[in-house]
């Protein structure tokens, strides 16, 4: 259970800190409208971030692109994705 909740923590830190870029970038309004049409649109950006990756030029972008793809992976954490919007934005 333990690595579960490092899993769990690694990615709930992931997902806040690409709330916290999405709101900087003010791009939180469209991030919610594009997460409020469902799982489907979760699924799609985890994909493009993958596939984006490989042509990012610093390992840690490719790092945190990888970390932000495998947290948007499931309906829970786009929620969380979600809850981490709302907080900023209010």
């Amino acid at each position: 259970m333990i690595g579960v909740r490092h899993v769990d923590e690694q990615h709930d830190q992931a997902l806040h800190h690409l709330a916290q870029r999405l709101h900087a970038w003010h791009l939180a309004g469209v991030a919610s409208f594009l997460f409020s049409m469902g799982q489907g649109t979760s699924i799609v950006a985890s994909h493009v971030l993958l596939f984006a990756q490989p042509f990012m030029p610093f390992a840690n972008l490719r790092h945190s692109l990888k970390l932000y793809a495998v947290a948007l992976e499931d309906e829970q954490s786009w929620q969380a994705l979600m809850k981490h919007l709302s907080a900023l934005e209010s």
